[in-house]
């Protein structure tokens, strides 16, 4: 819901797949619809609205899951659109996202390819017209995209929520519109969304994912930094398993390293770290005890 014809109200759009095209629902003010204008497109699955052309009308971007593109359509000010421009991307785009992702000011996309394993980047050319896409690696089926500051520079980085490798990739941006390589967090299973926004009020963008396999959601704290805690994975190394169960018991009772950060060791959510979180992660993990619970 965005406002589409500039009257104060917001309006609706929706992407259509089996018709190929997009409903426009514009406000009443009331909560009432007026009935939908449709407008074509590719093969759409997901659809993103923001000013493209900076003249003050909320543009759209659909992407279009069966035609590895994307789909612009500039806005007339009046909830009318223009017929759609396309831009190849990735094969089987399923989630499209618009922010400055160079600094120039203007909205640039990103696209979630969800069979190429890799996210699309299509930089703004500042009339709404698009360069050609640049991709990076992701997890394996990357489901949905979402980008904001994760480390604090200044910069719009980006998130993607990986369905077949259960976990989602953290790609930094340089800047420019160019990202570094993803760093990887595990996450609940078959993740298909990611969200980002500050949860503990510490001023830094923490991230949720919605897991379709294991019916949760998980949350992962941003250590400021732009890395996050993943409760449980105390050792660095990918994946809660018996290493941190081990890394935990050296730490607390043989002097071994502290974890790092040491909240990811407390997973009952109840400090200090003691052997009440090893009894707790052993049940988690091999008994179908309680989910993780770090603070």
């Amino acid at each position: 819901s965005i406002d589409l014809d500039g009257d104060g109200d917001n309006d609706l759009v929706t992407a259509n797949r089996d018709s190929d095209d997009v409903s426009i629902l514009l406000g009443n003010g009331d909560g009432t619809f007026q009935s939908a204008a449709n407008y074509a497109a590719g093969d759409p699955f997901s659809v993103f609205s923001i000013d493209f052309n900076s003249d003050g009308n909320n543009d759209l971007a659909v992407a279009n899951f069966g035609r590895a593109n994307v789909s612009i359509l500039l806005n007339n000010g009046d909830g009318t659109f223009q017929t759609a421009v396309n831009y190849a991307v990735g094969r089987d785009p399923l989630s499209v996202f618009s922010i400055d992702l160079d600094g120039d000011g203007d909205n640039d996309l990103a696209t979630s390819n969800h069979f190429y394993n890799n996210v699309s980047i299509l930089l703004n050319n500042g009339d709404g017209t698009f360069q050609s896409a640049v991709n990076y690696a992701a997890g394996q089926w990357p489901n949905s995209v979402f980008s904001i500051d994760f480390n604090s520079d200044g910069n719009n980085d980006l998130a993607t929520a990986n369905y077949s490798s259960h976990n989602v990739s953290i790609l930094l941006g340089n800047g420019d519109g160019t990202f570094q390589s993803a760093v990887n967090y595990a996450v609940g299973t078959t993740p298909v969304s990611v969200f980002s926004i500050d949860f503990n009020g510490d001023g830094n963008n923490d991230l949720a994912t919605a897991n379709s396999g294991s019916d949760n959601v998980s949350i992962l704290l941003n250590n400021g930094d732009g890395t996050f805690l993943v409760c449980g994975d105390v050792d660095g190394l990918p994946g809660v398993d018996i290493l941190d169960i081990v890394y935990i018991i050296n730490y607390k009772y043989k002097n071994g390293p502290a974890p790092d950060p040491l909240d990811a060791a407390d997973v009952d959510g109840i400090p200090p770290v003691n052997i009440l979180d090893v009894v707790y992660l052993i049940n988690y993990k091999y008994k179908s005890g309680p989910e993780l619970n770090c603070p």
